[in-house]
């Protein structure tokens, strides 16, 4: 996890959102996912002696209260190098059942790319690509190759293989990806998207590059949600 950007950057928005403008937030996901309300989960607090803005992203599956589907995770993804961090983890609930909500926030294009740093003859690169190539089967990509998707998009790939484990193992679960619009650094060096049309097309290039199938039942579970960082601003 990286140090929270002061006034930009999307873990500052997205904390921001939750603190200071829940209830708009709360009731976009809502519309959005079908749901009825949403249980938030805490973080851990950041470790003795290190900067607060350091507090702990609730990693991999270590949320789930399952022993069994715990240890099925390990033996499916490896546990070393960079493991799943998510920006925010809650449960839905829908049609009074309680579903897991993971979600993962952006807000420059930056933030879209990067590839598995796994060694290419290891263990762990081949558990990846294992789970790669069964989530590629749920989401109706199997013509498209695992390179595609080890590279260079290979957080929101390794995110869509969580989603499928799960599901696989019967625990009902949500990705949720938030996309800030509007926002800026000091330095105007990465290139924040100032309106949600400009995520579209760098999204829908993910698509293609990736081969989902938005028609497969799991995208279902997929929710996009362009959020603009402050709504007074008029374009």
């Amino acid at each position: 996890m990286g140090k929270i950007g002061r006034g930009y950057g999307s873990e500052w928005h997205l904390l921001r959102y939750m603190g200071r403008h829940r209830n708009q937030l709360q009731e976009t996901i809502l519309s959005k996912t079908g749901g009825e309300k949403i249980e938030w989960c805490d973080s851990e607090f950041s470790l003795k002696n290190e900067p607060l803005e350091h507090d702990i992203e609730l990693k991999g599956v270590d949320f789930l209260p399952d022993p069994i589907i715990r240890k099925e995770w390990t033996e499916t993804w490896p546990q070393t190098g960079n493991v799943h961090n998510w920006d925010a983890v809650g449960q839905l609930v829908i049609n009074n059942k309680k579903e897991w909500l993971l979600v993962e926030a952006k807000a420059h294009l930056g933030e879209l790319k990067s590839e598995c740093g796994a060694e290419p003859e290891g263990n762990s690169r081949k558990k990846i690509v294992d789970a790669m190539n069964s989530a590629k089967k749920s989401f109706n990509a199997e013509n498209t190759s695992v390179d595609n998707w080890l590279a260079p998009y290979y957080q929101f790939c390794n995110r869509l293989t969580m989603l499928q484990f799960l599901n696989e193992n019967q625990v009902k679960a949500r990705l949720l990806f938030i996309y800030f619009y509007g926002d800026k650094d000091k330095e105007h060096i990465k290139k924040y998207p100032q309106s949600a049309k400009e995520w579209e097309s760098e999204l829908e290039r993910m698509y293609q590059w990736t081969g989902i199938d938005k028609k497969s039942c799991i995208w279902k579970r997929v929710h996009i949600i362009p959020i603009s960082t402050n709504p007074l601003v008029i374009k």
